[in-house]
């Protein structure tokens, strides 16, 4: 059985915690412009995405990945990524809420576990590398 370097553990430890970081940024602004300010799930949701996308970014690029912020490859492979993401999400919200009838919260839930799985393979082995 291959161990996990220290490097790869610190990487994946760093992830889960921007992502958490990120994942309760974005549900609490999804809960507070739908249930507050009287946004649908999906305007919600979106509203959401655009806060918790800055705290992903900045966390990964920094803490995560230990790379320059400021790197325009690195941030449009990040930002495609975070679109596909993003686009993932409002898949899940929608098939939840509109199609199956489950509450927000539930489809926020759903996709809060799916999607950073998304999100961190396609960081390692796109966003985060060195660019040529």
């Amino acid at each position: 059985m291959a161990m996990i370097s220290f490097a790869a553990m610190r990487q994946y430890v760093t992830f889960g915690i921007v992502g958490v970081t990120a994942t309760t940024v974005h549900v609490l602004v999804a809960l507070v412009a739908h249930d507050h300010f009287g946004l649908s799930p999906l305007w919600a949701n979106f509203v959401a995405y655009l806060t918790a996308v800055s705290v992903s970014y900045l966390g990964n690029a920094t803490l995560t990945f230990r790379k320059p912020v400021l790197r325009t490859a690195q941030f449009g492979r990040f930002a495609a990524i975070s679109l596909a993401a993003f686009a993932l999400n409002q898949t899940m919200v929608h098939l939840c809420v509109d199609i199956l009838g489950w509450p927000f919260a539930w489809a926020l839930g759903v996709a809060a576990v799916i999607v950073p799985v998304f999100t961190f393979v396609m960081s390692k082995i796109w966003a985060f590398v060195d660019a040529n």
